[in-house]
């Protein structure tokens, strides 16, 4: 599979995310018929920011009721302001990009879509590796055995789902 890389002059630098979750958010503005599946699969629980997860839960919500995305309504219902600017940033970067269109074919935006998932996947399996290192390191083997040996299986399948991505 071919890999797509992201139009760096689409990101802000001063953005509190990840370029990786913008990219996503991009995407999904971009392609809203993503937002059921990505949704549906649970892959929010990828994300590393649970600003970009509650707005992506919200668009799933807006995109319910509305079924295209109502800019100007979605961004009134967002009631924090770091909502609202995350969601405007990307927006702001779509619209500068694209004037009116799209920002990629959809072949360039599917593939970069996948590629963006994946190293979300990555992402999450290499945190979620650290954590488990972690109580590894913090057992006390004698006391916690079954802790340790557990956390060490869960650790092991974690290392095999990252290696399918990598």
């Amino acid at each position: 599979a071919r890999r797509i890389k992201t139009k760096e002059a689409l990101i802000p630098s001063d953005i509190a995310i990840s370029k990786h979750e913008f990219t996503l958010l991009m995407l999904l503005l971009d392609h809203t018929e993503w937002v059921a599946p990505f949704h549906e699969e649970e892959l929010s629980n990828l994300l590393e920011d649970d600003d970009l997860k509650y707005v992506l839960a919200q668009l799933h919500a807006h995109l319910q009721i509305h079924e295209t995305l109502q800019a100007a309504s979605w961004l009134a219902e967002l009631k924090e302001e770091r909502h609202a600017s995350l969601v405007q940033d990307a927006l702001s970067s779509l619209e500068k990009r694209t004037l009116g269109g799209r920002i990629y074919s959809e072949e360039k935006a599917s593939i970069l879509y996948q590629d963006t998932v994946r190293t979300l996947k990555i992402k999450w399996a290499n945190r979620s590796i650290k954590a488990l290192q972690h109580v590894m390191d913090q057992s006390n083997l004698e006391k916690e055995r079954e802790t340790y040996i557990e956390a060490y299986k869960q650790m092991k399948i974690l290392q095999d789902f990252r290696a399918k991505y990598e």
